[in-house]
């Protein structure tokens, strides 16, 4: 019976509603006042959390024992700590990759350029990861810009180190 419920509950929540919808800005001048963009299919138990417990009975057309109550409010605690998808990465985040990336390369081809190029990999990338401490990107770039400046301060001190060599007698 328990699992008739549960099946007849999932069976109304994806018939009702399944997708989730958000406002697109909309542009100054534009007729259409209220645009909505699909974002992406919704979990029928993210449907069923949010569903308060007088819609359900109403979908059911019976009261919710007490055990189901409960349940409700356990899946809706569990559904709450799920972490949200965080991966997306933000203009900062890429810009301060695709720098890095540029850094890491300008060491073999003009080193001069890697400073300015590390520098505002690490400060963009610190930015983006106070906006989004998950944007990989963000985080990918701000090390790729540590490690060209720590490459160039090492071929730097080796360039040194075999000019002064050279004096040595």
């Amino acid at each position: 019976m328990k699992f008739f419920t549960f099946l007849m509950l999932m069976g109304l929540t994806l018939s009702s509603t399944n997708l989730v919808y958000a406002s697109a800005a909309t542009v100054p001048g534009d007729s259409v006042l209220n645009k909505s963009v699909l974002l992406k299919p919704a979990s029928p138990l993210a449907i069923l959390s949010q569903l308060s417990p007088k819609q359900i009975q109403a979908k059911l057309g019976r009261k919710l024992t007490l055990k189901e109550k409960v349940g409700l409010q356990l899946l809706r605690w569990k559904i709450a700590k799920i972490p949200p998808d965080e991966k997306v990465s933000t203009k900062d985040g890429r810009t301060a990759q695709t720098l890095g990336i540029l850094a890491l390369v300008a060491i073999l081809v003009f080193p001069l350029a890697t400073i300015p190029l590390g520098i505002i990999a690490i400060t963009k990338g610190s930015k983006a990861l106070k906006e989004n401490p998950n944007d990989g990107q963000a985080q990918a770039g701000k090390i790729m810009g540590i490690i060209s400046l720590a490459l160039l301060a090492l071929v730097i001190l080796l360039i040194l180190a075999f000019i002064s060599s050279l004096f040595v007698y």
